[in-house]
């Protein structure tokens, strides 16, 4: 508890289990696919005892001392995240690979990106950052970043800013009304409606940015300070033994079935969120002074209590741990492994828990609230040199000959990608004119697929150029082409759907005044497997991303059937060789020998695939592309081939690696002009 407030032992109980959450669910485990809603509970455990510790003291004394509140929660949060800050950038030098920053944005973590999350941590606005820079919390992106979980102390901290704002207009409320407390409870329902509409609506249009914003969260904070503002209010007044058990329950119930049920593709925080931070605020009321009920007993364990005390640190600790494991180890762990390393972080924040409790012991006793922000600036500047330090050593060491020619060979997979942006799931006519190759072609190849249509870019644009071909990209990552509504598919893919049929029509809509070849290149072997093949896939893999083999089966004879229909020449190229971890973090911590894997290996994983694309071909007249004999020669698959880095992840070709793909594509392509000069399809009736 805050000084100046009884202790409450079931609150640090509340803790334990709040922080208790988040640790499983950041490891995987599937008993608690919402174990992210921990937070959502510091939050409302935050208002309630902020708001506690100033409405005792403003009572007391008539005025809050914001320069000693400010005092203490420097003391309370700022040494140890500043130590582990400095620890991330140390340990980011050694782990990391270094790529120079022009290597475009990738799955591995870049040094300068590294340093500007340790900034913007610093400052106490990592959840700015994360928006700005578009990192989905839930997503590969974020579980790339070692500071990314800080984004809820930037929130936390942005909400002490507000605090005195809200503390100032209910006192100037009260003048008016003469009942300070009816004009904080004014307030604090303003703030609750407001912040819960700003959720809903913002997490709508943008969902990633919503869940870091303190606008979409105030509203926990203002449950909490809502249930202190009642406590308060009902004086040393005992709640009867059925109601508080009640209360104890009905919250613990909404805690345990929100981490159960709600899952990352739940919206949030919108008003789900609502479930976890009430509930907590039930616990709060429900265990309060005099009851006696089982959710208390079991909140009041002593060592569930002392996990409570150290739930800060744990916090603090346990991510960036977890992160540079699975960096280290290509992210090849089990979750024994992460366990241990998770547990392996309590000692770190046992000693920060008692190092910081001594300091607090001194600054308080010496009653000097300046001095202790005056100490606070310190470990900031101290935490900026560690960040400057780590820029400039990492400078250096991306500028090794190793590290220049990786990221040389890892840079050219971007420009295609630049010139022709991906477009989104809406209405054709509300797409980037996507045109590569040569745009005055009179023949439109339509590159049609997911990410993996994508990387074949940089060898289709010269290669169309050549060929006096017009390429016209229609790429939606994750989402494989002409995607069948099946019973079992995900709501989520209605978009790739959506996008599927407008594809579709387009494309034939087109053929009627030009000659049309349609490539459909995706990932197929992902989507048709439950279990993914490289490590790093198996750690992030996430229910309900597979849209199920009968909606990719279908949906594929479907759109290869119809377009040969039409009489339009089709190509499907058969699914790249996919390799157990990242190449450019292979290759930067082990030979290139190691860096390869059997066809056999990844037999069971790739036959579906290649069975459904050569089945469909042979029934449609499509045409198929197989990388498998080039890219796993005498049935090895290796990261590099003839010098050339041939991956730029586990699964995605580099510019290199697509190229030296080019006489397949080319073959491909004069093999569709061919059955178009043959008329072998019905003729199709073009308009002049």
């Amino acid at each position: 508890m805050t000084a100046g407030s009884p202790y409450r032992p079931d609150v640090d109980g509340l803790r334990a289990v709040a922080v208790l959450a988040v640790v499983v669910y950041h490891v995987n485990i599937a008993a608690l696919p919402g174990g992210f809603v921990g937070v959502d509970c510091f939050f409302a455990i935050s208002g309630f005892l902020i708001f506690s510790l100033l409405y005792r003291q403003q009572q007391a004394a008539g005025t809050i001392d914001w320069l000693a509140f400010y005092a203490r929660r420097v003391t309370r949060l700022l040494p140890e995240a500043c130590a582990l800050i400095a620890a991330v950038m140390v340990a980011g030098y050694f782990i990391l690979p270094p790529l120079a920053q022009d290597v475009g944005p990738v799955y591995v973590l870049s040094y300068r990106e590294l340093v500007n999350s340790g900034v913007a941590a610093t400052f106490w606005v990592a959840n700015l950052y994360f928006s700005v820079l578009g990192v989905n919390y839930f997503e590969a992106g974020g579980e790339r970043q070692p500071l990314v979980h800080l984004w809820s102390l930037g929130v936390e901290e942005q909400f002490y800013l507000v605090v005195p704002l809200m503390f100032w207009l209910a006192r100037m409320l009260t003048r008016e009304s003469g009942d300070w407390a009816r004009s904080a409870t004014a307030l604090l329902a303003i703030a609750f409606v407001s912040s819960l509409a700003i959720a809903v609506g913002w997490q709508s249009i943008h969902a990633w940015s919503a869940y870091y914003a303190l606008p979409t969260r105030a509203y926990e904070f203002a449950l909490g300070a809502g249930a202190a503002l009642w406590t308060f209010r009902r004086g040393a007044a005992l709640l009867p033994a059925w109601t508080s058990t009640a209360l104890a329950l009905s919250g613990a119930t909404a805690i345990v079935a929100s981490c159960v049920t709600f899952r990352w593709d739940t919206p949030f925080p919108s008003i789900w969120a609502l479930v976890p931070a009430l509930g907590s605020v039930l616990v709060i009321l429900g265990c309060g002074s005099g009851a006696s009920n089982t959710v208390r007993t079991a909140l009041t364990v002593p060592a569930v209590t002392y996990l409570g005390k150290i739930s800060y640190g744990w916090y603090l600790w346990h991510w960036p741990m977890l992160v540079f494991w699975r960096e280290y180890w290509l992210y090849d762990v089990t979750v024994w492994s992460e366990a241990a390393v998770v547990a392996a972080a309590l000692a770190p924040a046992a000693l920060g828990y008692h190092a910081v409790a001594r300091l607090r012991q001194r600054s308080h006793a010496a009653g000097r609230p300046e001095r202790v922000l005056i100490f606070g600036a310190a470990g900031l500047g101290a935490t900026l040199v560690s960040c400057g330090v780590l820029l400039l050593a990492a400078d250096a060491k991306v500028l090794t000959p190793d590290a220049q020619l990786l990221s040389a060979r890892l840079k050219d997979r971007w420009i295609a990608t630049a010139q022709c942006p991906k477009p989104g799931p809406g209405a054709p006519d509300s797409w980037p004119d996507c045109v590569f190759g040569d745009v005055r072609g009179t023949t439109t190849v339509v590159l049609w697929g997911d990410s993996h249509a994508l990387h074949w870019l940089l060898a289709l644009d010269p290669l169309l150029r050549d060929l006096r071909m017009r390429g016209l990209l229609r790429a939606h990552a994750g989402c494989p082409p002409g995607l069948a509504r099946v019973d079992d598919v995900p709501e989520r893919f209605d978009a790739c759907i959506n996008f599927g049929s407008a594809v579709l029509a387009e494309v034939t809509d087109l053929a009627r005044r030009e000659p049309v070849f349609v490539l459909l290149f995706a990932r197929w072997a992902r989507y048709l497997n439950e279990e993914p093949y490289s490590a790093v896939d198996r750690k992030r893999a996430l229910p309900g991303w597979i849209p199920g083999r009968q909606a990719v089966e279908v949906g594929l004879r479907n759109i290869a059937t119809s377009l040969r229909t039409t009489g339009i020449p089709v190509g499907i190229a058969q699914p790249v060789p996919e390799h157990q971890y990242e190449i450019p973090n292979c290759l930067y911590q082990l030979p290139a020998g190691r860096c390869t894997v059997s066809w056999e290996s990844q037999r069971a994983y790739m036959d579906p695939a290649r069975e459904m694309i050569s089945d469909i071909a042979a029934r449609s007249g499509a045409l198929v592309l197989d990388p498998k004999p080039l890219l796993c020669p005498d049935e090895i698959c290796p990261a590099e081939l003839d010098g050339h880095v041939l991956y730029f992840d586990d699964d995605h070709l580099s510019g290199e690696g697509a190229i030296y793909l080019d006489d397949s594509l080319r073959e491909l392509l004069a093999s569709l002009a061919a059955l178009d000069k043959a008329n072998t399809t019905p003729a199709r009736p073009r308009s002049p």
